[in-house]
This record gives structure tokens, C-alpha cells and sequence, in this order.
């Protein structure tokens, strides 16, 4: 499969280069310019949730990027748990906390008579109760916004090819 090609001129992509990742960085209240077109906005920059479709839509707006059959789904990851975990989480929070200092003092008996025990009972955790797990989404990095400035709707960088034209 051919990647789709996007006509432009070498001074036009120059300066979207130059001008839309310190305008993003600007936009998210980064001030750091070790940036490269292989930032991740989400993991290197922490933008997340309804902050990364704000992040979006002010792209969008000032770069005239058609946004219109663009799924945020699969860029955003939620802000917040789910109710179920929510829920499961509030309830079991005091019984887990209670079972934890029960296996610090069988942990603490342990190390007085047998040692070897001691580092089997630290292992057991029951935090994954209690982690939020990402669902799977794309990366959004700089050079996605770059390329998507260039082609005037959203596109990953890696999916297009850019022709440089002579005018």
C-alpha cells in the first residue's frame, strides 16, 4: 500500500517545523526545547484526556486542519477511572488496607523464625485493583501535528509522504 503523498514547498514545511511545536509546547506549559518530531505529547509531555482534544481543537482552528473525520477515541486516553473500578475500589480500599498491615505483621513474625518466608509475603500485593489500565491508543507526537498542518487534515506522519514542489 502507497502512502499517500502531500505536495509542499520546502520552505512552508521549514517553517511548520519551526513554528508548531513550540506552539504546542506553549499550549500545554511545556517549556522545554529538547523537543523533536518524535515527541510523544501524551507520554513526554503528560497531555491527557479532554486536555488533548482542547489541544487539538486550538490546533485545528489555528492551522485550519479538518478536523471533521478525525476519532478522537483512538488518540485520547479517559481522565478518569472507570465507574466499575471506582466503585470496587471505594468498597474494598478499607479491607485491603486492613489486610495489608495483617501481612506487615506476619511479615515481621516471619523474619523473627524464618526468614525465607519474609520475601514471598512482600511479593503478594493487591495494587492492581487499584491501577487505572490504558487503553490502546495511537501516539500522538509533534510530527503528526506537523504533518497534519502540512496536509490540512489530521494524518500521522508516518502514513504520508511529503513531495516537495518547486513554487
Amino acid at each position: 500500500m502507497t502512502r499517500p503523498e502531500i505536495p509542499i514547498r520546502f520552505a512552508d514545511l521549514r517553517r511548520l517545523v519551526r513554528e508548531v511545536p513550540p506552539y504546542l509546547s506553549d499550549f500545554v506549559g511545556v517549556k522545554n526545547e529538547a523537543w523533536t518530531l518524535r515527541t510523544a505529547v501524551e507520554d513526554d509531555w503528560g497531555v491527557a484526556g479532554l486536555d488533548t482534544e482542547q489541544l487539538l481543537l486550538a490546533f485545528g482552528k489555528k492551522y485550519r486542519v479538518d478536523l471533521a473525520k478525525f476519532d478522537f477515541t483512538g488518540y485520547i486516553t479517559p481522565d478518569d477511572l472507570p465507574p466499575w473500578q471506582a466503585c470496587l475500589s471505594s468498597v474494598l480500599l478499607p479491607s485491603l488496607l486492613f489486610l495489608w498491615l495483617i501481612k506487615t505483621a506476619v511479615a515481621g513474625l516471619c523474619w523473627l523464625f524464618n526468614r525465607s518466608w519474609t520475601s514471598a509475603i512482600w511479593r503478594f500485593s493487591l495494587t492492581g485493583i487499584f491501577t487505572k489500565p490504558r487503553p490502546y491508543t495511537e501516539v500522538l507526537t509533534t510530527g503528526d501535528f506537523v504533518a497534519s498542518a502540512a496536509a490540512g487534515q489530521f494524518v500521522k506522519r508516518e502514513r504520508v509522504r511529503f513531495v516537495l514542489i518547486s513554487q
